[in-house]
């Protein structure tokens, strides 16, 4: 989730805010005149709470409770940060398993791939890309897989139809 918000972000040119890039300016200025507001300070403090209302609009209620403490856009990302990231890496390790150990099975050879594919997209959604060949790769050891588990289930069959004396 974090990924998807920061390249909305980008995009828009306002991840500055959340990553520290862009500071708060001071509140006044110093002009010939004497000290006064600082025009740039009020659209930074604008921008921030929009940003913040943002973020806030993006997460579900129990990461309200989480936020609800932060007083920029900028903490409160460094929050969601924190509390995702275990989650995070727990559900790329979740992804990558199902890719290692993903088998045709049953299915049809259209549908195992479609499998590999939905794992593939949401691996790259959250910054974890699969390379093109290591993609090949975990589709053949799929099929491969499934072909040996066929082959050694007929030779055992056949082998105990030999040790009973019966024709296969």
């Amino acid at each position: 989730m974090v990924g998807q918000i920061h390249s909305l972000l980008v995009a828009g040119d306002l991840d500055g805010c959340v990553t520290g890039a862009t500071r708060c300016p001071p509140a006044t200025i110093t002009t010939a005149v004497g000290v006064s507001a600082n025009p740039a300070f009020k659209f930074w403090i604008r921008q921030d709470k929009y940003l913040y209302l943002a973020l806030l609009g993006s997460c579900d209620a129990e990461v309200h409770a989480v936020m609800s403490t932060a007083p920029t856009s900028r903490d409160a990302w460094l929050l969601l940060e924190r509390t995702f990231a275990t989650r995070s890496h727990s559900r790329i390790m979740s992804l990558k398993e199902r890719l290692t150990s993903v088998t045709k099975g049953s299915d049809t050879v259209a549908k195992y791939l479609q499998n590999i594919r939905s794992i593939y997209e949401e691996l790259s959604l959250i910054g974890h890309a699969v390379d093109d060949i290591d993609l090949v790769i975990h589709a053949l050891n799929g099929l491969v897989v499934q072909s040996l588990l066929m082959n050694s289930l007929s030779n055992l069959w056949i082998m105990r139809c030999i040790s009973r004396g019966m024709n296969y």
